[in-house]
């Protein structure tokens, strides 16, 4: 029996498997995947209904298994058996176990709410699994952050449906959906999509479908395997697919099973860096699961020149491309190095492609120049840094035209009152001779960063223009907003950051308004949050 919600084909519940009036169809299997390497994913389990695989879930320890509430609404543990480290159904593989309990979430309803949630349940084991398997490890919100950020890739493995009302694979498949925004999510499936919930986009129709339910998406770290989420729905097999976020239920999963938390997960070394002329300013953007308790750069020219500094400027003595390292050392004294090309001096511009943001939220087809190189957007991503994520960027041609380009006009501001300080962060490759800032009230200035004071409270659109040593003009026009007294009034509310991850109910200010988030969100702009955005207003500071 299918059950339809807004006319929508949604799929998840295994219908295939499991027959119950409360039962939607949406029953996830890989589409335009390919075939797992034998016994690669020793997490990997198949729930078995009366013999028959119809969900799938994740060996989280000898003794328990995550998996999907919605495949176990018409299961028992006398008919429900599990199938771990199997790669071919049809064989006689793996190691095939009772249940001894089933334990639901306590606010799942069944799968006519899926989509609101609590779609996750855990199977105690009545014999341990073969010590031969590896179960997957509960990610910390930092592993997340690190692997499974919007446009990293993420595999979802299971036998379901090869296609939309196809037939299922006797031998397990995978394909690496990359992670994609709430806000984009939300989009696609037509549902505003809960911060419990994590999602992964598939590019030309790949995604998860029928009898992968309750399957993992998961990361490699090392020779770790994590548990990211939980396939849970999505709409014909195709596109966006929801998964069950497992960072949103860790202490649930832990109060259930008494699993311990996760062995401290290695530091991520990243940088970026801005060049003026002959010197260089890095900014770390290195990340630990607990903390990074050192930096050591080397900058890769004759001179030999290093530092331990954290976002250490550095003075080449020529112009030239070099190899920056930097190495990062975290708490448990582990370590992690990561190398970058760094042009100096003179540069070969792409002249007319717009560099690189990473606040940008980018869709197929657009363009950009990023070290030197064209990259075109194969799929939706915000923060993806082009060298990065090749399953979101294609590489183009070198950029090998001389023209010089345009200076990058950008500015940042922070109020205090009717008090505005302005940070200019424009930048060109070559010099900026001039500067211009209008800040809507009849009143300029012509000095690089400075400060305005306003006689009233309100909204200014504010422009700033700059040109450089070739006479070539850019600006840029923002709204800034101004209020009497200071922003104590927003009661220790912080200002909204590109970098921070915010969850539903979390707080930000722009100006002197108040946003609160609907959803899991990073990157979205609350000024600028469409109509399945991520913030709403909430109040002005007072």
């Amino acid at each position: 029996m299918k059950i339809t919600l807004s006319a929508l084909a949604i799929f998840g519940a295994l219908t295939s498997t499991y027959t119950s009036a409360s039962e939607i169809d949406m029953t996830p299997n890989i589409v335009g995947g390919s075939e797992t390497p034998a016994y690669s994913r020793p997490y990997q389990v198949a729930l078995l209904m009366n013999g028959r695989q119809g969900c799938g879930g994740t060996l989280l320890s000898r003794d328990w298994v995550l998996t999907a509430a919605h495949c176990l609404d018409s299961a028992s543990t006398s008919s429900l058996t599990v199938k771990i480290g199997a790669h071919s159904l049809s064989q006689n593989d793996g190691q095939v176990l009772r249940v001894s309990q089933i334990i639901n979430h306590e606010q799942w309803r069944g799968a006519n709410g899926i989509r609101s949630g609590y779609d996750i349940a855990v199977l105690r084991l009545a014999s341990p699994a073969d010590a031969k398997y590896t179960p997957a490890k509960l990610p910390t919100t930092e592993i997340e952050r690190q692997y499974a950020n919007i446009g990293n890739a993420v595999t979802v493995s299971g036998w379901g449906l090869t296609s939309n009302r196809g037939r299922p694979s006797d031998r397990l498949l995978e394909v690496a959906l990359p992670v994609i925004s709430n806000a984009s999510c939300s989009s696609q499936l037509n549902y505003n999509i809960p911060s419990s919930v994590i999602c992964g986009g598939g590019q030309g129709g790949k995604s998860a479908c029928n009898g992968d339910s309750g399957g993992p998406y998961a990361v490699r770290v090392g020779n770790d395997f994590y548990s990211i989420g939980t396939v849970s729905w999505g709409i014909g097999c195709s596109g966006a697919t929801a998964f069950t976020r497992t960072t949103s239920y860790l202490n649930w999963i832990k109060d259930k099973t008494g699993l311990n938390d996760p062995i401290d997960a290695p530091p991520v070394a990243d940088f970026d860096v801005q060049v003026n002329q002959f010197n260089a300013q890095f900014t770390d953007r290195s990340s630990d699961d607990k903390a990074i308790a050192s930096h050591y750069w080397q900058f890769g020219d004759s001179q030999g020149g290093t530092s331990s500094d954290v976002n250490p400027s550095y003075q080449f003595s020529q112009a030239g491309t070099y190899t920056v390292s930097l190495t990062v050392t975290d708490s448990a004294q582990q370590t992690h190095t990561t190398t970058k090309s760094v042009q100096i001096g003179s540069t070969m511009p792409c002249n007319g492609v717009t560099p690189w943001s990473a606040t940008t939220a980018y869709a197929l087809g657009d363009k950009v120049s990023y070290q030197g190189f064209e990259y075109e957007a194969t799929w939706w991503s915000q923060g993806a840094a082009p060298d990065k994520y090749s399953q979101v960027w294609k590489k183009g041609s070198a950029c090998s035209d001389t023209t010089d380009p345009a200076p990058t006009v950008e500015f940042s501001v922070t109020t205090s009152g009717l008090v505005a300080t302005f940070s200019n962060l424009s930048r060109d490759n070559g010099q900026i001779t001039q500067t211009n800032w209008l800040f809507g009230d009849g009143n300029s200035s012509t000095e690089f960063s400075p400060t305005h004071s306003y006689r009233a409270a309100g909204d200014y659109q504010v422009s700033l223009s700059v040109t450089d040593d070739q006479g070539q003009v850019s600006q840029v026009t923002k709204t800034v907003s101004v209020s009497n007294g200071d922003n104590t009034g927003c009661n220790g509310i912080q200002p909204w950051s590109a970098e921070q991850v915010y969850l539903a109910g979390d707080q930000a200010t722009v100006g002197n308004i108040i946003y609160r988030a609907n959803w899991w969100v990073q990157g979205e702009n609350p000024t600028s949050s469409g109509p399945w955005g991520a913030w709403q207003e909430n109040g002005k500071c007072q």
